[in-house]
């Protein structure tokens, strides 16, 4: 189901950046409960049923999911390190691990939203949920078999846990605008929980359909030469060679048409710095909100004829506009004045007292 878990293989430096991404995601928010953990009062007590539950069993999944894209990920390299053998790790651990994790978030998370602090009941969530539960699996299947040509059970299922989320969420927020009119409804703690959770529903969308309906093919191409994919057709127009500022390259000039109407043209160079020796290609991308095209020029076969990859990634960019939606809720929860304010509260009371703050008496 992850495109983005599988490209951990394939794509070492991705798969850097995003482990440590989510360091900083998880680690941040550890630090800061770290931080304030002192200061809460340890009466403080919840039952089964409460948002620190839910809370709680959401923070365990997304470490132990990151746990396991870490392990995939970095047990390849110690193992070729320390002359262990060389071993690949791609989808088929990673689907099978990671999935099982991120269920139980994304449909705990739509009772997250709605649930009290300290204490609920199951009866009282479910009570509205039930129909938004109906409704997003009613709505997601037709989804699904209207707009995919091949549905799989995993992009199924994913187009209804995108629903789920988003109806609950918006359900919250209308029930909040219910009790109390107006954006003084809505505080920067909610705005931001809500925002995240949107984001999280956007990158479900964008893992699975990058994951089942991404192609690729390796083949060997030269100018005048048509290739298709996805229902795209990649003619490649000319080869001919650059002059860098500190490079010399080969460079393929790609068209990209659809249905007899061209779309774009992609270029994909192979580099040779003569200060390292060594080549180095430079790939053509075609960026768009609900697919990437990517073209990437390889060996030189023959005097007319180069080996070349074209790679076609539906909704990858929804992986990380979810992200963006996710660390933007953040920034909006952590900005809001409550807690200010219960900071200014805490130290006026110490200041009462006669204690300076973040000092033990």
């Amino acid at each position: 189901m992850l495109p983005s878990v599988h490209a951990f293989a394939t794509d070492p430096e991705r798969g850097v950046f995003i482990l440590a991404l989510l360091g900083v995601y998880i680690g941040g928010a550890l630090t800061l409960y770290a931080w304030r953990a002192p200061g809460m009062v340890k009466s403080n007590s919840f039952e089964l049923v409460s948002k620190e539950t839910f809370l709680l069993i959401n923070s365990v999944c997304l470490i132990i999911a990151m746990a396991t894209v870490l392990l995939g990920t970095v047990y390849p390299i110690f193992t070729e390190a320390f002359s262990l053998g060389k071993i690949s790790v791609g989808a088929p651990y990673f689907n099978t691990v990671f999935i099982p994790l991120m269920l139980p978030a994304a449909v705990i998370m739509a009772f997250g939203v709605r649930a009290r602090w300290r204490a609920d009941t199951i009866a009282r969530l479910w009570q509205p949920l039930k129909y938004v539960c109906i409704g997003s699996i009613g709505t997601g299947l037709l989804l699904a078999f209207m707009l995919l040509e091949n549905v799989f059970i995993y992009t199924a299922l994913a187009v209804v846990l995108s629903l789920w989320i988003t109806a609950s969420t918006l359900l919250a927020a209308y029930e909040r605008l219910r009790q109390q009119p107006g954006l003084r409804g809505i505080s920067a703690g909610f705005a931001g929980m809500s925002v995240a959770h949107l984001g999280f529903a956007v990158s479900i969308i964008g893992i699975s359909m990058t994951s089942y309906y991404s192609s690729e093919t390796h083949t060997r191409m030269g100018p005048g030469d048509t290739v298709e994919l996805a229902g795209y057709a990649f003619r490649l127009v000319q080869l001919r060679d650059v002059s860098g500022p500190n490079y010399q390259a080969t460079e393929a000039v790609l068209q990209v048409s659809r249905d007899g109407a061209e779309i774009t043209t992609m270029h994909s160079q192979k580099r040779i710095y003569p200060v390292r020796g060594m080549p180095m290609t430079e790939a053509g991308i075609d960026a768009g909100l609900f697919r990437d095209l990517y073209f990437s020029l390889g060996e030189a076969l023959d005097e007319r004829d180069w080996s070349v990859r074209i790679y076609y990634r539906p909704f990858v960019r929804w992986i990380w506009l979810g992200g963006v939606f996710m660390a933007i809720g953040g920034l909006l929860a952590a900005g809001d004045r409550r807690y200010r304010l219960s900071i200014r509260r805490k130290a006026v009371q110490l200041a009462g007292n006669g204690a300076v703050p973040g000092v033990a008496g």
